[in-house]
């Protein structure tokens, strides 16, 4: 398999028996637009709601909050396509910076331009 950089944000679509492996650089978000995906993650089993495991994610559902460095299996869950987006979550995001009062939050972290994209897909 090779892996490949996804822009961010990305959608991809995936075909009922397809697979797509992600490995996350940076913390990162993956939500369902259609359909159900069954997501497969790393992780310490049983220590909360996403510690590892399998999940099914249906479309507006909440997303799948991804730590960098995590790996991730996403498949169709029914005999339909899925669309899945990929967005990395902003650094000041995962400081908690966005739940302070919006004059300190641009204060304290002045807007930064996107980094590259830091999600690789193995498909």
């Amino acid at each position: 398999m090779t892996a490949v950089p996804i822009p961010d944000p990305q959608q991809c679509r995936l075909q009922p028996g397809q697979a797509a492996t992600l490995r996350a650089i940076a913390a990162s978000r993956l939500t369902v637009i259609e359909g159900r995906a069954w997501i497969t993650f790393d992780g310490p089993h049983g220590l909360g709601p996403q510690a590892g495991g399998d999940l099914v994610l249906t479309a507006g559902s909440p997303g799948l909050d991804i730590t960098a460095r995590q790996r991730v299996v996403m498949e169709p869950y029914d005999a339909a396509p899925v669309l899945v987006r990929i967005a990395v979550v902003p650094a000041r995001a995962r400081a908690g910076l966005l739940r302070l009062p919006r004059r300190r939050a641009r204060a304290a972290a002045p807007a930064a331009a996107c980094a590259p994209p830091i999600v690789s897909c193995e498909t």
